[in-house]
């Protein structure tokens, strides 16, 4: 019996020792300050040189990706992301790919890719530091209007815009998962969204026009409307336009994926002629 009452106080310091090695679930907290826009910077050798690249990665609700990638569904779980690969590109689509959080704060946000021993180590490499794109405005958009053209090729053509409630308009016009016109209600999560990454562009050092010298490319058109202002921005292929105007651009092509639309005969081709952007760019490719 003495015996008994000697190990009782050390299976009781075991217990809690255990107790206290468990994982705390941050799964919630990660959830909601892992939103918003985030660029990684990685070194990679290029012809025996050292060359650096940035990485965006777009968090929009419970959706990521990068710049003109598709979007594909997160979960964290305790303190690892899971992405689900659903890029038409990747060899195995809904692959599973844990990212273990190892920082994240209000500026910062730290992880690193965990394989098993049978997985194939790919790029990004395994550990990448991202810092939160910061706010570099105040605008509080009244309207916001986009718009993808074609290209010799199967770029997707859209037009679409959201007003200063959520409500969003979308005509898919070409090579987009639906085609024609429909109406949606941004969730406000999706709203807050999207106007962080409006507040995110150097709008004062911004060109109006970014145009590469090349052909065959899509062109992206976006007004932002705003306190009787108008702020117009037009890129055709990619020369020199900063990093978060792409994100933007990537976050509202992506938009209607993101949300239920209703068919809507009312949304045509006119109903954004007036808006600046509308068009559908170069002819398409007619095939024998």
């Amino acid at each position: 019996m003495k015996k008994v009452m000697m190990l009782i106080p050390v299976i009781a310091v075991l217990l809690q020792s255990c107790k206290s090695e468990q994982p705390i679930d941050r799964s919630a907290e990660y959830f909601k300050a892992i939103q918003g826009d985030w660029l990684g910077e990685y070194e990679f050798e290029n012809d025996g040189k050292k060359e650096k690249q940035n990485y965006a990665f777009i968090i929009q609700d419970s959706f990521c990706g990068g710049i003109y990638t598709d979007f594909s569904h997160f979960r964290i779980h305790f303190d690892t992301l899971f992405l689900t690969r659903n890029d038409k590109n990747v060899p195995v689509k809904g692959e599973m790919i844990p990212l273990r959080i190892l920082e994240l704060n209000a500026t910062t946000l730290r992880t690193i890719r965990l394989y098993d021993d049978n997985a194939e180590k790919h790029d990004p490499p395994d550990t990448i530091v991202y810092t939160r794109i910061k706010k570099k405005n105040n605008i509080v958009p009244s309207k916001i209007t986009f718009s993808s053209s074609v290209c010799y090729g199967t770029c997707p053509a859209m037009t679409l815009d959201i007003d200063s409630i959520g409500n969003f308009r979308f005509l898919g016009q070409a090579f987009t998962d639906v085609e024609g016109g429909f109406n949606a209600k941004l969730s406000k999560q999706l709203y807050d969204n999207i106007v962080q990454s409006v507040r995110n562009l150097p709008i004062n050092i911004m060109k109006a026009k970014y145009e590469a010298g090349i052909t065959d490319q899509p062109d992206y058109n976006l007004v932002i409307e705003h306190n009787g202002k108008k702020e117009t921005f037009y890129v055709y292929g990619s020369n020199g336009e900063p990093l978060e105007l792409e994100i933007i651009f990537q976050k509202l092509m992506q938009l209607y994926t993101l949300v239920k639309l209703i068919p809507d005969k009312a949304v045509t081709g006119e109903t954004f002629q007036n808006s600046g952007v509308y068009r559908l760019g170069p002819p398409l490719l007619q095939l024998d």
